[in-house]
């Protein structure tokens, strides 16, 4: 579905992201982890076509991204960035329905089935009550589902995420990662860029470990969340256990 080839990209001459080579395939939910300035977010805007690689190639279904237009990309990727400027008074219903743009004809004018597309989105995300509010007055976890919701209606086989869950609390931060993994259970590819190890290792099939610019471990979960791992990469001190509860790995910040 979407694989990196020797992928570099460089700001003024330096290095933000080196040498990535990996897959992603059909159906996967990767969680992007690493430090601040590890080339998370890079990385998904190269992946997205927002950034164009200094070196390498990117392939979406086998085809070089570099031959995409930007409608037909929009039709296989959906890209919902950490934080969205959105100007003027857009209802969240308006917001969601732009995510029909690429299908739209020229005239603008949206069909029957653009108008069920963004419908169906909503109820998906749980937004439906939602449509008639200014986008700009929603609480952020609200305008995260309302932004996923956008992409769910765009009927992209791929959604890629930048901290979808920054700034929640953990009752948003859970309703997002569950609409996440409903999307994906059907059938979604996700990618998504995130800070909390907990929650990525809670709900991804696979983590990408990230540590300047470089892929360091790419697996499941139990490969890849180990105290071995977090303390090189993070370089401090953690406690890194396994969950009674589902067997899964998780961590704890040790005090200096």
């Amino acid at each position: 579905m979407i694989r990196l080839d020797g992928v570099r990209f460089s700001y003024t001459g330096e290095d933000v992201v080196s040498d990535i080579s990996l897959e992603v395939g059909r159906g996967s939910f990767v969680g992007i982890m690493g430090p601040n300035g590890a080339g998370k977010t890079t990385l998904l805007k190269l992946i997205a076509g927002i950034l164009s690689p200094s070196a390498g190639r990117i392939y979406i279904s086998g085809v070089d991204l570099s031959l995409y237009s930007r409608r037909r990309l929009a039709r296989e990727i959906a890209f919902v960035p950490q934080f969205e400027a959105i100007p003027f008074s857009f209802s969240a219903w308006e917001v969601v329905l732009m995510g029909r743009a690429p299908h739209i004809g020229r005239f603008g004018i949206e069909g029957r089935e653009d108008i069920m597309a963004a419908r169906e989105a909503m109820l998906c995300t749980g937004t439906l009550h939602l449509k008639e509010r200014c986008l700009n007055e929603l609480s952020g976890g609200e305008r995260q589902l309302v932004l996923i919701a956008r992409a769910i209606a765009s009927g992209s086989p791929v959604i890629l995420l930048d901290e979808p869950t920054a700034f929640l609390d953990i009752k948003h931060e859970i309703r997002v990662m569950d609409v996440l993994r409903a999307l994906n259970d059907g059938g979604v590819t996700i990618v998504a860029a995130m800070h909390d190890i907990n929650l990525a290792v809670a709900y991804c099939r696979k983590i990408l470990l990230l540590k300047g610019g470089r892929v360091f471990r790419f697996g499941s979960a139990e490969e890849v969340v180990t105290y071995a791992n977090l303390r090189e990469v993070f370089e401090t001190d953690v406690y890194v256990g396994i969950s009674e509860i589902d067997g899964r790995p998780y961590y704890v910040p040790i005090r200096r």
